[in-house]
């Protein structure tokens, strides 16, 4: 996932709407733009790749309001739900932007899901204005509103990142402080922690990523890349040089715990591995980025697949690490005749030789589970799928190449319409939606638009 603000006309006057792209594969990409009004130019989102959640958010230089869209499902939009908090947050966004954390490791943390807002806040703190680090989560407070946090001594911060330990259920920020910088660490529960952890010497644009406990924050030194690492959830840091030169640094964990480090280095991406839990790094390649801007505030950003960029020309660009086999469906619509038709698209690097997309319709009994979910009413109220209950078509893809599928059903009665991609019998996507079927028509009760 990416996220990008974009300049749009409102009521003549030039405005950045927020918004971002979700690819499942690197090749192919979605844009979803929300449109919330007042100048949204400070958009973050979190996913990273490391599960089907996540959570995007946004903070307007002007107005007192924070946006945030919690995903059940990245790739389902039924599954997102849009939250609005404002008028207790007075201050407007300073600089060095926002982030957000996300994860899931419990349903019961709070309903509306499990993420924490941390930003850089101006106050006005003993008669000057200054710029303090601050946090907004969902539990709410005894106005019904969410529940903000603040640093007040904190003054002159910015640059903000985070990131959650989905396995510990820790949450870390670190923010640029003056010349130095601050880290903070706690479980999400009692997150944000009664007190920071100072970050001393040069430090600027930080990157963060926890996992299994082990936490790495890169950052900025004069003109070097350091890494502090922490082994307890942040309780004690060790810091690492991970090169003498560079700017910009991300941070990504893989699958077998090696660390990699991305920075720029004389207009290139370079990447750095640690293979011994970030104290000794070795250069593995240098990625070239034509035309990436590297005055912008975020010049890339980079999961352990794909890096995206942002070029000269106001755009964001993707560049694959590794090959990948992918998929994505496009949403589920029905067509003037109630034909059901999904468009799919190969998203992956790969050639899809033996895919197949499939179509099934099978009745469901929503009213049978709400008059008390008996085998009887389940039975009484369920869907009848008399006819063409299934649909295969074969195919084969290029990367970014689409194919449209159709299918029709008949019978009566509430409907799950399940779409699926499969090569070489693994599924590659999946999308539901759920409809009503009356004869031959099919209604749509959350169409795509």
């Amino acid at each position: 996932m990416e996220r990008f603000s974009h300049e749009t006309m409102q009521f003549g006057e030039p405005e950045l709407d927020p918004g971002f792209a979700i690819s499942t594969g690197g090749a192919e990409w979605q844009t979803f733009s929300k449109g919330w009004a007042g100048n949204q130019e400070h958009v973050t989102i979190d996913n990273r790749g490391y599960s089907a959640h996540g959570a995007f958010a946004s903070f307007g230089n002007q107005g007192s309001n924070v946006y945030v869209i919690v995903m059940g499902d990245i790739m389902e939009s039924t599954t997102w739900e849009s939250i609005h908090w404002g008028e207790w947050i007075l201050h407007n966004v300073g600089k060095g932007g926002t982030a957000l954390v996300s994860g899931y490791p419990q349903e019961t943390v709070w309903s509306e899901g499990h993420w924490i807002f941390g930003m850089i806040t101006d106050v006005d703190y003993e008669g000057y204005k200054t710029q303090v680090p601050a946090f907004f989560w969902p539990k709410t407070d005894a106005y019904g509103s969410g529940t903000v946090s603040w640093y007040p001594g904190l003054t002159n911060a910015g640059q903000i990142t985070g990131c959650v330990d989905t396995v510990t259920s820790y949450a870390h920020f670190a923010c640029k402080r003056g010349t130095g910088g601050y880290s903070f660490s706690d479980p999400v529960e009692t997150f944000p922690p009664s007190s920071a952890t100072s970050i001393s010497g040069q430090f600027a644009h930080p990157d963060i990523i926890a996992h299994n406990s082990k936490a790495y924050l890169v950052y900025e030194y004069g003109d070097a890349i350091r890494c502090r690492r922490s082994l307890n959830n942040g309780a004690s840091w060790q810091t690492y040089i991970v090169d003498s030169s560079g700017m910009q640094p991300k941070v990504v964990i893989n699958e077998d715990e090696t660390i990699v480090c991305y920075y720029i280095r004389d207009g290139e991406i370079i990447e750095s591995i640690s293979e011994d839990f970030g104290v000794t790094w070795s250069e593995v390649r240098t990625l070239a980025v034509p035309s990436i801007d590297v005055t912008t505030e975020t010049p890339f950003d980079v999961t352990s697949d794909a890096l995206v960029y942002a070029t000269l020309d106001g755009g964001l660009k993707s560049l694959l690490l590794k090959e990948t086999k992918s998929a994505m469906i496009h949403g589920i619509t029905v067509d003037k005749n109630k034909v059901i038709t999904t468009l799919v698209t190969n998203a992956g690097s790969t050639y899809l030789h033996n895919a197949q997309v499939r179509i099934f319709v099978e009745g469901v009994s929503p009213l049978g589970q709400y008059f008390g979910g008996g085998p009887l009413l389940i039975a009484l109220f369920k869907g009848r799928v008399l006819g063409a209950a299934e649909t295969i078509e074969n195919m084969s893809l290029s990367p970014k190449e689409n194919f449209e599928v159709t299918a029709t059903a008949f019978g009566l009665g509430h409907v799950l319409i399940t779409v699926q991609v499969i090569d070489d019998e693994e599924i590659l996507a999946e999308k539901q939606e759920d409809g009503f079927l009356f004869g031959g028509r099919v209604l749509l009760f959350h169409e795509e638009e």
